[in-house]
């Protein structure tokens, strides 16, 4: 085996790893973005301040009814901390995504010199 048969091997091997490395990348970028763009969590949002108004409203008639205010709204918060942690790790994702699509595009023209 020659020199130059095993240095093709070795920048098809490289060739290989930097295209995997890209796809992991678009995959965390759509992901990301499919977090981001999510509804789910805004119309549970929604829903819960739609239930804690009907509350409120029956609290001056049933005695009762201010516990369970309470509880919908420390659930309401935390659907809200929940929220921003679901939009934060979507960001994160993307931007690790494109960081990452970057490096196996600046990884390929390297091996390409």
């Amino acid at each position: 085996m020659q020199a130059s048969d095993l240095l093709d091997r070795l920048q098809f091997v490289q060739l290989i790893m930097a295209g995997i490395f890209f796809l992991c990348g678009v995959i965390m970028l759509i992901g990301g973005m499919a977090i981001v763009m999510n509804r789910i969590y805004r119309e549970t949002m929604r829903m819960m301040s739609a239930q804690s108004g009907r509350l409120q409203g029956k609290s001056l008639i049933d005695l009762g009814v201010p516990a369970a205010i309470e509880t919908t709204l420390s659930l309401a918060s935390v659907v809200s901390r929940l929220l921003h942690t679901a939009l934060g790790i979507g960001i994160f994702l993307a931007v690790l995504g494109a960081a990452i699509c970057t490096a196996s595009f600046w990884m390929t023209t390297q091996i390409m010199q």
